[in-house]
């Protein structure tokens, strides 16, 4: 990719095969809160997000591939309603996610990848994610952890 330029679907795959050390717990909503921060990171870089088909359709396919109404309430919720069974056309989003387990929004976010893989027309490796046993208890080094490993990341990508 051209000096200047990023691709949001790499930085997917790279956090795809780390959850833990990205984004801690896996959830939906910790994916889309890494990905908006990589991506606000890209931009104040001065780099262009180039990839295809463009990541700001990701609401709108999401919706329309499971029947929602609207993308309003965003990717990462959608497919967390769907993981927990709630029909998309009856879905009252307040307090929707209040019962999740730790295993369905594993579950969910792995779903995120695989949709993220069928949107942007990449081959799903069908991989489950890793994720340690103590995966929770990092506390606040963790989040220092996810930090400067999403500078690490940014500084790979910027050297490719």
């Amino acid at each position: 990719m051209p000096s200047g330029e990023f691709s949001i679907y790499t930085a997917i795959d790279i956090v795809r095969r780390r959850p833990g050390m990205y984004i801690g717990d896996p959830s939906p909503e910790k994916l889309l809160v890494f990905l908006w921060g990589y991506m606000l990171a890209m931009s104040h870089a001065g780099l262009e997000d180039k990839s295809e088909p463009s990541f700001q359709g990701f609401h709108n396919w999401v919706a329309k591939r499971f029947g929602f109404y609207e993308s309003t309430a965003g990717w990462a919720n959608m497919i967390l309603a769907i993981t927990l069974g709630l029909d998309p056309r009856t879905i009252r989003w307040e307090g929707y996610d209040a019962t999740a387990t730790g295993d369905q929004l594993i579950e969910a976010t792995e779903r995120c990848f695989t949709l993220l893989d069928e949107y942007g027309g990449h081959a799903s490796s069908g991989a489950k994610l890793k994720i340690p046993a103590n995966n929770a208890a990092f506390g606040d080094f963790g989040l220092h952890c996810r930090f400067c490993a999403a500078l690490r990341l940014i500084k790979s990508l910027e050297a490719e």
